[in-house]
């Protein structure tokens, strides 16, 4: 968990992308996430734990009104 606080902070994105071993994306850890799972433990967490576990994603060629329809009509509700 330390890791990915300290490469979430050095980007400045606000977020960090989790990746399997052949670097496929499979979680996502967010600032809501760190929020929602504060804890005394929280660094020696699993990222696992804190993650948001396959999380939308979109290709380069897709349009902003089309990524703002994903992101109005999901559910739960996809928030920042």
């Amino acid at each position: 968990m330390s890791d990915a606080l300290v490469e979430m902070s050095s980007k400045g994105f606000g977020c960090v992308g989790i990746v399997d071993a052949n670097g496929d994306l499979v979680g996502i850890i967010t600032d809501g996430d760190l929020r929602r799972h504060m804890r005394p433990d929280l660094m020696t967490a699993a990222v696992e734990e804190v993650m948001t576990k396959n999380p939308k994603t979109t290709t380069p060629d897709a349009l902003a009104i089309e990524l703002l329809d994903t992101i109005n009509s999901s559910q739960p509700r996809i928030t920042c």
